[in-house]
């Protein structure tokens, strides 16, 4: 079921991308340029990793259980999609949206040349959305009220991913899906 509804919520997306490219690339500004660069920073692994060992240091200090049980769960979570990604990448082969030679999905070789490491290849899915929306549905598994604020931050990075032009609508959308199951087996692992 879980396979089913990914497969054609992505393929619904994969359609909508010409639309949600050329809706998100109109509302071009520096403010929104300087707001889309500090978000897709900000989604980088490493400050998912920092801040969840920020939450496991914390828990070792008040000696807090749940809360070290929280930091595993961000921290898994978030590595595991981020990581995820990078393993899927150069075996979809999908040109980012900004790679002006050609646009397709291409897989790991393409005419005489192989694409593992190339970034203008490497588009499908992507991995900021799946690091910042990975740790934001871990947050989201652990505490309500802190994971919906986690949620609009991971649907900020999913946009800024879009509006700096690297990367389509359904490169997030299965993003999305990979946080998601990593998110859910990682808390099914540490309880």
């Amino acid at each position: 079921m879980w396979v089913a509804a990914a497969v054609l919520t992505i393929g619904a997306a994969i359609q909508a991308d010409p639309l949600m490219r050329e809706w998100v690339l109109a509302a071009k500004s520096p403010t929104l340029d300087s707001l889309a660069r500090r978000l897709s920073q900000s989604a980088e692994g490493q400050w998912a990793a920092l801040v969840s060992l920020g939450v496991l240091l914390a828990a070792r200090l008040r000696q807090r259980a749940d809360w070290k049980r929280a930091g595993l769960i961000l921290l898994i979570a978030s590595s595991l999609a981020g990581l995820s990604t990078i393993v899927i990448k150069p075996f979809v082969g999908r040109a980012r949206s900004n790679n002006t030679v050609e646009q397709g999905w291409f897989g790991p070789y393409h005419n005489g040349a192989w694409h593992f490491g190339r970034v203008k290849y490497n588009s499908f899915p992507s991995g900021h959305t799946a690091t910042a929306a990975g740790f934001a549905f871990a947050a989201l598994l652990v505490n309500r009220r802190w994971g919906s604020l986690f949620v609009i931050w991971a649907v900020g990075v999913a946009w800024s991913r879009m509006y700096l032009n690297v990367h389509f609508f359904s490169d997030t959308v299965a993003s999305v899906f990979l946080c998601v199951f990593w998110a859910w087996m990682t808390r099914r692992w540490v309880d």
